[in-house]
């Protein structure tokens, strides 16, 4: 009993590593960044798209190589989804294609019909409400301003997708906003 009270006591009386009692430089620095509600819906968009892309991958193919960022240039949200077909079989990948790979990219990236809603909501409501939900504040004060963010960034986001040889020369590609605008043609 005398030895087990002494080893506590000895390593209680230790003196702490300089790594928890001086902060490195790098903590220091990151402590002092400031994080925008527009870097964080980027991080949550991005990481919804690299979640996606491994469900879209297969045993036989693997998933689409992923990217999400804002251009300064022209004020868009820009996610990418480029899928490498192994064959560069330019015949198999229409235009239709590419189009509807763009509905599954947008489908798995926002999860869309994994909910049950009270009211019935179209493919594209649901895109602006989660997109709204993952540029919004915690805890969320009002839900009708997330609707009205979700369309307003909507109007700001589009999905291109791509399908590559394994070359990386361009078979076909698509580039649409992830939602209609709302009252648009």
């Amino acid at each position: 009993m005398g030895v087990a009270a002494f080893v506590v006591v000895s390593i209680a009386s230790l003196p702490a590593s300089s790594a928890t009692t001086d902060e490195s430089e790098v903590i220091k620095r990151l402590r002092g960044e400031k994080v925008s509600v527009l870097d964080a819906g980027l991080k949550r968009l991005r990481q919804a798209a690299l979640i996606a892309s491994s469900r879209l991958s297969s045993s036989a193919q693997p998933g689409p190589s992923v990217g999400v960022w804002y251009d300064n240039k022209t004020g868009f949200i820009e996610i990418q989804f480029r899928y490498t077909d192994p064959n560069g079989n330019a015949v198999v990948h229409s235009k239709n294609r590419c189009t509807e790979m763009h509905k599954t990219a947008i489908r798995e990236t926002f999860n869309i019909g994994r909910t049950i809603y009270t009211v019935p909501l179209t493919f594209d409501e649901r895109v602006r409400r989660r997109l709204g939900t993952m540029f919004s504040l915690e805890p969320i004060q009002s839900f009708n301003e997330v609707i009205a963010l979700g369309q307003r960034l909507s109007e700001l986001t589009f999905m291109h997708v791509e399908i590559v040889d394994p070359k990386n020369i361009k078979i076909a590609s698509c580039r649409d906003r992830i939602a209609p605008v709302m009252g648009g043609k």
